[in-house]
């Protein structure tokens, strides 16, 4: 059985998978914008959304996952 990968920070699973996706097809600022986006979103009491981070929460998310 395959496991099926947690959702990244502040997002859903529909949500990580587009910024994977776009992570993955070379738009990568795409993805962090929409990776802030969700935060802000979902989680709004969340401190320091920037891009940065953001950018940071995906290539952990990649590293531990892939």
């Amino acid at each position: 059985m395959i496991d099926k990968l947690p959702p990244i920070y502040g997002t859903t699973d529909s949500g990580t998978e587009t910024i994977i996706g776009k992570w993955l097809d070379g738009s990568k600022d795409a993805a962090i914008k929409f990776l802030m986006y969700s935060i802000s979103i979902n989680r709004p009491e969340t401190p320091y959304n920037t891009e940065a981070m953001a950018k940071d929460t995906i290539e952990k998310y990649i590293e531990d996952n892939f």
